[in-house]
């Protein structure tokens, strides 16, 4: 006696149809859980990416803040040794908020490097 599948029923037994049907099934839910796993991976990637170039443009930003501030203690240091004034002093006031925002910033660039 054969079924609608052309196999004969003592071999494959009637239970064949629904085992065919439940691995079909196991097999899509297998392809759409791979799919959505992929989607999670790529998503992720790209979410890593994005926080990778915002680390980096604010470490870019940070060494600018750096540089001007260096560049502005560099020009104060060197106005006041034209002027024949010494270039730092303890109590220069305008050099040691340079100083400290250089510190500040430096800081800052180097958590953002770390996390």
């Amino acid at each position: 006696m054969l079924d609608e599948d052309g196999l004969p029923l003592d071999e494959a037994g009637s239970w064949a149809k629904e085992k065919h049907e439940r691995l079909r099934k196991y097999v899509d839910i297998s392809r759409a859980a791979a799919a959505c796993r992929r989607a999670a991976a790529l998503a992720r990637r790209a979410r890593l990416k994005a926080e990778a170039e915002r680390r980096d443009e604010a470490s870019l930003r940070a060494l600018e803040t750096v540089n001007r501030a260096m560049a502005d203690l560099n020009c104060y240091c060197a106005a006041r040794a034209k002027a024949g004034q010494p270039t730092l002093r303890d109590d220069d006031r305008v050099a040691q908020l340079l100083v400290r925002m250089v510190e500040i910033t430096t800081e800052r660039w180097q958590a953002l490097l770390a996390g």
